[in-house]
């Protein structure tokens, strides 16, 4: 079963600005936040920020103090001096692309046009339009109600942003053989022209579509009509459980798209059970897929990539790879992620909900099992010296304190910090040194190698190596992180300017090799090192271009590949 995923799925510029806004706020402030309506025609949505308790108002009366947001639908002008009462902050979060439409009906109210609405008569945003007409707002949903208007002079004729470009032209031909002179503003957002173009494109590559978001979101609606209408089955879903995986079976290709108020994570867990349901169409397919996910759920393939880091640095340094120093860091990457996921559920539930699916029915097993390779983690450190078990210690708290509160009370909120997590930059920066610290300096402070040029080298290449490899899927997982408030360094900088850090990286990787190169001339390394680096640069540029790659097993697969590979040919040479 081929899945091919919509580029445009997902979360609307106006959507997003809003749900950041109101998610940020809930990091920052300690009053109560209010959102005039539901933020987002998303059931999963609205209960996610209930969990942060944001709550829902109707009316701007009902918040006495905090915050009150106004969702991007946009409300009346009315309203909107309603809730400037005073006694709250208001944060108007209207779409631009709304804002521009009700400065038009606005504008053109006052030079006494009526306006024709094209969209749906009973929606937030249609609802705000209305009242920026000063009672000479009509709203259609078919060509057929123009002629049921009553005679108007002067008419504007505009859109709903989320409407049909379709229903839209041919409401807009209805209008002009009615009134000739009519002034017709096409105000349907980018956005959701080019998700509507994108489905009907999509559906001739397709046998089946799935189109993910609330059965009440408007242009979700439009999305699975225009499916419907070019004549393939249509599967609208709101969660990965209304999924059929008898019925998607049947089909060789889906397509996959979501409407503009469908939250990242939502898309995210339709797409890897339709991946999984597709991964397990036969009984040896699901012989062959079962250990790779078991593998990479449970982060003992990660673990394995350690290991094979940990011999590289080794052989890097002309220390013997003994077992231990593997062992070493196999038993440390493997108890700090395992241990981290239980601690920090919220993010992952959001980020790989098939994986914690996986560690809630092994919990039994991984739970103990995370704890005792953290205590055997120590107990072989504390075999090499006082220094490394010292050592381990340290990275073994700080590891587990990831989650932890360490500013408690006005203090955090001074500082707006209140776990590790929250630290800008932590779990980037902080994975990366530890990597580096129990497959570098730990292996040589047991075997009393000094600190030197040869040591500092390997410790910066494994740190580059991790680093890179953090950003990659902190990016995938930027909006759980967001929510969750982990201060991940795609989160404060911002995609792009994240792809511009990955380019820093790697010429700071290619010096590295470079000088590496040029004072080994004879060494093997410089060979592996290269690979490496080149084929991590490879897994950057697909998640970035490629970005419907960037998702489950097959895609932490091949970007852990890296370590097993330098492995092989550190090994090889």
């Amino acid at each position: 079963m081929k899945v091919i995923l919509a580029k445009t799925a997902g979360f609307c510029m106006g959507v997003r600005r809003a749900m950041n806004a109101v998610i940020d706020a809930t990091h920052r402030s300690t009053e109560g936040i209010y959102t005039l309506g539901p933020l987002v025609h998303n059931d999963q949505a609205v209960e996610m920020l209930k969990t942060r308790n944001v709550r829902v108002v109707k009316d701007p009366s009902e918040v006495e103090s905090g915050s009150l947001f106004i969702r991007a639908h946009g409300v009346t002008p009315e309203v909107r001096r309603s809730c400037d009462s005073g006694k709250i902050s208001v944060c108007d979060m209207t779409c631009p692309h709304v804002a521009r439409a009700q400065k038009i009906v606005a504008k053109y109210s006052r030079q006494g046009y009526d306006t024709i609405i094209a969209g749906d008569r009973n929606h937030a945003e249609v609802i705000g339009l209305l009242g920026h007409g000063d009672g000479r707002g009509h709203v259609v949903s078919d060509p057929s109600e123009v002629g049921a208007l009553r005679p108007l002079k002067k008419v504007c004729l505009v859109a709903q942003t989320t409407q049909s470009t379709v229903r839209f032209k041919a409401i807009e031909e209805a209008v002009r053989a009615l009134y000739p002179d009519a002034i017709v503003r096409n105000t349907i957002c980018s956005a959701t022209e080019d998700r509507q173009n994108e489905v009907r494109n999509l559906s001739k590559e397709v046998d089946a579509m799935v189109v993910v978001g609330g059965q009440h979101s408007a242009n979700t609606v439009r999305l699975a009509h225009i499916a419907r209408d070019a004549g393939i089955p249509t599967f609208h879903i709101e969660t990965e459980n209304e999924l059929e995986p008898a019925a998607l079976r049947a089909f060789k290709t889906i397509g996959v798209t979501a409407g503009a108020s469908t939250p990242h994570w939502v898309f995210q867990a339709v797409v890897e059970k339709i991946n999984d349901i597709s991964q397990t169409r036969s009984a040896l397919r699901r012989l062959l897929y079962f250990p790779f996910r078991i593998g990479v759920h449970t982060y003992l393939y990660l673990g394995a990539g350690s290991a094979a880091m940990a011999y590289v640095a080794l052989r890097f340094l002309q220390i013997k790879a003994r077992p231990s120093y593997l062992l070493l860091a196999f038993l440390y990457v493997v108890s700090m992620h395992i241990l981290n996921r239980f601690t920090d559920r919220a993010a992952a539930e959001i980020n790989n909900p098939l994986r914690m699916k996986d560690f809630t029915r092994l919990a039994p097993i991984l739970l103990p099992f995370s704890i005792a390779a953290a205590l055997g983690a120590l107990a072989l450190a504390g075999s090499f010296g006082l220094l490394p078990a010292l050592l381990m210690g340290g990275s073994l708290v700080a590891g587990i304190g990831y989650n932890v509160r360490i500013f408690p009370g006005k203090l955090g909120e001074a500082l707006h910090i209140r776990k590790v997590r929250e630290i800008p930059g932590s779990k980037d920066l902080g994975s990366a040194a530890a990597w580096a610290t129990v497959t570098v300096l730990l292996p040589s402070l047991a075997e009393k190698s000094m600190v030197s040029l040869p040591v500092a080298g390997a410790f910066l290449f494994v740190f580059l190596i991790v680093f890179i490899r953090c950003l990659i899927f902190d990016v995938k997982d930027i909006e759980g992180d967001r929510l969750v408030g982990n201060e991940t360094l795609p989160l404060i900088f911002g995609r792009t300017a994240t792809g511009w850090l990955l380019v820093g990286g790697f010429l700071a990787l290619a010096v590295l090799i470079a000088a590496h190169g040029l004072s080994h001339r004879q060494s093997p390394h410089f060979a592996a090192l290269g690979v490496t680096a080149a084929y991590s640069a490879a897994c950057a540029f697909f998640h970035y271009k490629k970005a419907s790659l960037s998702r489950g097993i097959r895609f932490e697969l091949i970007v852990d590949a890296q370590f097993i590979i330098i492995g092989v040919l550190a090994w090889l040479l």
